[in-house]
């Protein structure tokens, strides 16, 4: 027998967003296993991550979808949060094939 979880939507963005400032508390305190990273580096993809999960605490606050109409500022705010990944991304690609 499979059990379905019903989750509402204020649920899974807590879930969510909970689970974003776990993966930044994470990538903060990560200094110990990777030390070939600066600690800016380090600093920005904590903040993404916070500012990202920050984002899943709005919407349970204003219950709007990023896809509706009025909630265009949120969208923005998620592809900042993304940008800031992205480029994290290729900070640490040119940080590891560089050491080699």
């Amino acid at each position: 027998m499979i059990m379905m979880f019903d989750l509402s939507f204020t649920h899974f963005n807590l879930l969510e967003g909970t689970f974003w400032v776990a993966c930044a508390a994470i990538a903060f305190f990560i200094r110990r296993r990777v030390r070939f990273l600066p600690v800016t580096f380090r600093y920005l993809l904590s903040l993404s991550f916070i500012l990202f999960g920050m984002s899943d605490f709005v919407e349970v606050y204003y219950p709007i979808s990023f896809l509706d109409h009025g909630g265009e500022w949120l969208f923005v705010w998620k592809l900042l949060c993304i940008a800031g990944f992205i480029s994290c991304f290729f900070w640490y690609l040119k940080i590891r094939f560089r050491k080699k």
